[in-house]
C-alpha cells in the first residue's frame, strides 16, 4: 500500500478551485434570492390590489 502526499502546489490548486466554486455558489444564491424577493413583492402587490 503506497501513500502519496499532496504537494503545496496540489493544495494551492485545490484551494483555488474551492474558492471559485464558493464564489459561483454565492452568485447563484444571490440570483435566486433576488428572484424570490421580486416574486414576493409582486404577490403582495397583487394581493393588496385585489383586496381594495
Amino acid at each position: 500500500m503506497s501513500r502519496t502526499l499532496a504537494s503545496k502546489e496540489d493544495v494551492a490548486k485545490l484551494e483555488a478551485k474551492l474558492v471559485a466554486m464558493i464564489a459561483d455558489t454565492k452568485v447563484e444564491l444571490l440570483r435566486w434570492m433576488f428572484l424570490f424577493w421580486v416574486g414576493q413583492i409582486a404577490i403582495v402587490a397583487g394581493l393588496i390590489r385585489f383586496m381594495r
